[in-house]
């Protein structure tokens, strides 16, 4: 990506503000801005993590900011899953999923204990967004063809 702007989480408010719950860590993707978690020297060597937040750069194109977050931060529906927010992320984790060494090792035990990592990454992190069983077939239908 040609214009891609990568900063420090600690050089805006609304990421540090979300450090409180825990995001610290997290790499967070805000309009056209990568934000990184600030123990990190060089963020260009996480080229897995930055085309994962680059699909989140393409949904902020075509939802537009608000649109985007709305999706993401306020629907829950249908109740007790976050469907935007699952939408959204199981893109950006497929492109991210698919630049792992584990995916390039083509081993089918390794991939399926990789998809069971992503299934709980994004159960726990991201509000329970989506029942795990169907994240889980979701994954494996994408990886396991």
């Amino acid at each position: 990506m040609n214009n891609l702007i990568l900063k420090p989480r600690s050089s805006f408010w609304l990421t540090r503000f979300f450090n409180i719950f825990g995001a610290k860590l997290m790499w967070t993707t805000i309009g056209k801005t990568i934000y990184y978690p600030d123990h990190i020297k060089n963020p260009y060597v996480y080229t897995d993590v930055i085309a994962h937040e680059c699909v989140h750069l393409e949904q902020y194109k075509k939802y537009g900011t608000f649109g985007f977050l709305f999706l993401y931060a306020f629907v829950f529906f249908p109740v007790l899953g976050a469907y935007f927010r699952w939408k959204f992320e199981r893109e950006a984790y497929l492109v991210q999923m698919k630049l792992s060494p584990v995916y390039k090792s083509n081993k089918k035990e390794n991939i399926e204990f990789f998809i069971n990592e992503i299934v709980d990454i994004l159960w726990f992190r991201y509000g329970f967004v989506w029942p795990k069983p169907l994240m889980r077939k979701w994954f494996t239908k994408q990886l396991l063809k």
